[in-house]
């Protein structure tokens, strides 16, 4: 079995956009949710329906860890290096390449572009990067201008994925009012396949209006620690993790809106039969994974915060029988994580992390649950010592509700929270939109793979399509 491999891979796909398509823009979805698949949810708890055709929203994603106003960096983070920087006042843009005019005011040189005639593919370009990291990656600069929505990005100059800088109407301000604009690139950094360099690339349609540029730097900040379980990207959302056939790791991005990023995070990972995640267990500040291999070793990589592993520890053995394993929270409220798995004779056992990274327990809290297909947990908050729920499916395809206690024991008669459940592969995400509240990972059959995010017990809302179809060729969901 090897181990993640530690420098992440290229993004797998882009975003098909109608404005600068050869960038990928991320724009707001046309809908706020997308369709939902057959099977769906109880009728008594469908998702809302779309909004109408056209309806717009945030000009920029609103995943990413953005800095506080007059802050560099996030909360917790400490500016460590700046990759490239100008104020163009030179007249050379260096280290930039710039393809629009140097002009001045007051003294003061800045870069301008004004709109018409055919798309500017690179306003400004920065010379090839290299962020060792583990890093996050941001772009600052000062704009002003009259161009409209989406006109102006920022992205790598390989593809992938760009961020949209919002308009003057957007931001609330004069289109003669400069403001400082932070953007979070972390995920474009780690988005470059091995030789590939990182640039960034500051890009405009082809709009009637002007865009003034200065005092632009690409920099890098600490990964600030991350309480979410489950997120490998330090963005803030649990990710879709996805063992292949080939071996490959894949994970999905989180996000409150349309998710678009999809990385490789290791190869070699195809005798794990089980991943999860029950957050930091060595004490750094970072999401760790948990995996199990076909021997029965339960094993744990330690993340770094944006995407990478180091090293792996065993944690246990002898997990080979377990049919189920579910990360459920802190429930006791000793300030460790705890894990519930059943048994090959349908038993829940209770499990707690030690201090030094270990598990210890066993203790039967539930019997007789071999009769679910999938069993998925789901924290309705991540404060210690409060109940969760776990939502097992039946072969005629129905879920049904139990509570954890704060004694890791289960009640309940199984509350029915959905039917027509019949997916070949279910996993707990955990929180994928950032509410709260953790959400279910379904894969169809034809390979499509959805997120259903919970709103509270036995309700939903609308249902999230991950991007591609080749997800039938996952072995383990996450």
């Amino acid at each position: 079995m090897n181990k993640p491999a530690a420098k992440p891979l290229r993004l797998l796909a882009a975003t098909a956009v109608t404005a600068l398509a050869a960038y990928g823009v991320v724009l707001p979805p046309a809908t706020a949710v997308d369709a939902p698949p057959t099977p769906r949810p109880r009728a008594t708890a469908q998702p809302a329906p779309p909004p109408a055709s056209g309806t717009t929203g945030r000009a920029t994603p609103a995943w990413g860890l953005n800095p506080a106003p007059g802050q560099d960096c996030p909360a917790g983070s400490t500016r460590t290096t700046t990759l490239a920087s100008s104020t163009f006042d030179g007249g050379t843009g260096a280290p930039f390449t710039v393809t629009g005019a140097f002009t001045s005011e007051g003294g003061a040189q800045f870069v301008r572009q004004a709109g018409g005639g055919a798309p500017v593919a690179d306003l400004i370009a920065s010379p090839d990067l290299a962020p060792t990291g583990p890093w996050r990656v941001y772009v600052k600069m000062d704009v002003r201008g009259d161009f409209a929505a989406q006109d102006l990005v920022v992205t790598p100059r390989y593809g992938g994925t760009a961020w949209a800088v919002a308009s003057a109407a957007q931001a609330q301000v004069s289109a003669s009012t400069w403001r400082t604009v932070h953007l979070d690139l972390t995920d474009g950094a780690n988005e470059r396949t091995l030789g590939d360099p990182f640039n960034v690339v500051i890009a405009r349609d082809a709009g009637t209006g002007t865009v003034d540029i200065d005092n632009l730097s690409v920099y890098a900040c600490t990964p600030p620690l991350m309480g979410e379980p489950g997120d490998f990207n330090g963005d803030g959302f649990a990710d879709a993790k996805f063992i292949m056939r080939n071996g490959d790791l894949l994970m999905s991005g989180g996000t409150p809106t349309r998710s678009a990023t999809l990385w490789k995070a290791g190869n070699g990972w195809q005798s794990m039969t089980w991943i999860g995640s029950v957050g930091d267990t060595n004490g750094d500040g970072y999401t760790d994974l948990m995996a199990r291999t076909a021997g029965g070793d339960m094993l744990v990589y330690f993340g770094d915060g944006v995407r990478s592993f180091g090293r792996s520890q065993r944690v246990g053995w002898g997990w080979q029988g377990m049919t189920a394993i579910l990360p459920v929270g802190d429930v006791d409220g000793d300030g460790m994580q705890d894990v519930i798995a059943r048994d090959p004779a349908g038993n829940m056992r209770f499990y707690t992390y030690r201090s030094d990274g270990t598990m210890t327990g066993g203790r039967v809290v539930g019997t007789v649950w071999n009769v679910f297909r999938h069993i998925v947990a789901i924290r309705s908050t991540a404060v210690p010592g409060t109940p969760t729920r776990l939502y097992g499916i039946l072969a005629n395809g129905d879920m049904l509700s139990y509570t954890v206690t704060k004694t890791g024991d289960m009640y309940g008669t199984g509350t029915k929270v959905g039917n027509g459940w019949f997916f070949p592969r279910v996993g707990s995400v955990g929180d994928f939109d950032g509410d709260g509240l953790d959400d279910v990972l379904a894969v169809t059959a034809t390979g499509s793979a959805y997120i259903y995010p919970t709103n509270g017990p036995g309700a939903w809302k609308g249902i999230k399509t991950l991007q591609e179809t080749i997800w039938n060729a996952a072995l383990v969901v996450g």
